[in-house]
């Protein structure tokens, strides 16, 4: 997978918000939360079905693969104030599997904004950006993409709430597409189809 500034310049952000996190946590403890959830992801199933497409041009008729589109999500907040948080958030981690070879880790920094508060059910929106560090057959580079979105939470005790979000990520990956060249046999020509990994995101979360 080749190498490349963005990905550099995401990864230094990451790293300095988490720095900056960790080092106010201790003088903020009652403004340090966590998220723990489980996202399912739409955007893997085009990269498995492209994939199969691949192999078939290759001249392969017999091959498995599947994906697992659900995993955990891990998240870092600051609260700012009563209707801002910052933080930092990993995953949901994706794997292809069977004869498929793929790894996706998604890191993330965004903002959540509640839109109001004092009530059981609070609405809030996130804002942020992401970025894939992927791996595996005919993966050549991902980019950085913005992440927005919103959901509801519901009050289980204080400072403890459930909820579900609903987002959208931008960011890409550039993935190998095998083109036939003139329906000739075991012959194609490669070009660089964009897939957005994770595209629709559901998560069912606890805040805590």
């Amino acid at each position: 997978m080749k190498s490349k500034p963005k990905k550099t310049v995401f990864l230094s952000m990451f790293v300095f918000a988490c720095t900056i996190i960790f080092q106010t946590s201790p003088a903020l403890a009652k403004d340090w939360h966590f998220k723990l959830g489980l996202s399912y992801v739409s955007g893997l199933s085009n990269i498995v079905d492209q994939w199969e497409k691949n192999k078939k041009e290759e001249g392969y008729y017999i091959v498995q693969s599947s994906e697992s589109p659900v995993g955990l999500v891990f998240g870092s907040y600051l609260k700012i104030n009563d209707y801002f948080d910052i933080g930092v958030g990993i995953g949901p981690i994706a794997l292809g599997l069977g004869d498929m070879s793929y790894f996706d880790l998604p890191l993330s920094l965004d903002i959540k904004a509640k839109l109001f508060t004092g009530s059981k059910v609070t609405p809030f929106a996130i804002a942020g950006l992401r970025h894939h560090f992927v791996s595996g057959d005919y993966v050549e580079n991902a980019s950085m993409g913005f992440l927005f979105g919103g959901g509801l939470e519901f009050t289980v005790k204080e400072d403890t709430t459930m909820g579900i979000e609903v987002a959208y990520d931008t960011s890409e990956i550039d993935y190998i597409k095998n083109v036939d060249d003139n329906h000739n046999y075991y012959r194609y020509r490669q070009t660089i189809e964009k897939i957005k990994p994770s595209e629709l995101m559901v998560t069912f979360f606890v805040f805590f």
